[in-house]
């Protein structure tokens, strides 16, 4: 038993870096985490789709010989993508995508299951159904989950019947002009995919009633 309970923790740890990497890729973008990618240094688990993704980042980074170059880039493309005010943007928000606005009936919702979930946003000014805050809260379920295993019953239903706007917002990325970002959307949406079966599975490993 007590191996399968090292099995599961890696397995939980491995789910956990993954929502933190993306979360942060959708949220503040950080320089060192940039660093990580150009230079190579991020593991992630493979599939098809994040395979796919991966190829798209390398052949973009491939194009820059420089960091500062890279970074610039992405950061540019993160804010004509998602924030120009002056051309046509894709919301980072599932409000927009279940026929609402921030800060109104979705994202108080959503806030009601955080709170249901013992879960506490940290200081952001984005509303609590930006993507990235909701990849930070399965990031910090996952967490949760290496204490109690139970844990893992919420993430399966917050991954089914809330993340569930996640591929719209991907094809929107893929469809659009996005370089970084599309690459970035193919690993989400590869990562969803495969991680609605492994939270399944970890369910019977864990024998979680």
């Amino acid at each position: 038993m007590e191996t399968t309970t090292r099995e599961i923790e890696d397995i939980i740890k491995g789910r956990m870096g993954m929502y933190s990497f993306l979360s942060s890729l959708f949220l503040e973008c950080p320089d060192e985490l940039l660093k990580e990618i150009f230079e190579g240094r991020i593991s992630l688990p493979s599939h098809p789709l994040i395979n796919e993704g991966v190829k798209i980042l390398k052949d973009l980074i491939s194009k820059f010989k420089e960091f500062e170059e890279f970074k610039e880039f992405v950061k540019r493309e993160y804010f004509t993508i998602f924030l120009d005010p002056f051309s046509r943007t894709i919301s980072l928000y599932q409000s927009n995508y279940e026929g609402d606005e921030p800060y109104r009936e979705i994202s108080a919702k959503i806030v009601g299951i955080y709170k249901q979930f013992g879960y506490t946003m940290e200081k952001t000014n984005e509303p609590p159904d930006h993507v990235g805050i909701e990849l930070a809260f399965m990031a910090a379920s996952c967490e949760e989950s290496l204490k109690n295993f139970s844990e893992l019953k919420k993430q399966k239903w917050f991954l089914e019947k809330i993340l569930s706007w996640i591929p719209r917002l991907c094809d929107e990325i893929e469809n659009s002009d996005a370089k970084f970002y599309k690459g970035i959307s193919k690993i989400l949406r590869g990562f969803i995919n495969m991680d609605k079966n492994l939270i399944n599975e970890l369910i019977v490993m864990a024998d979680v009633p």
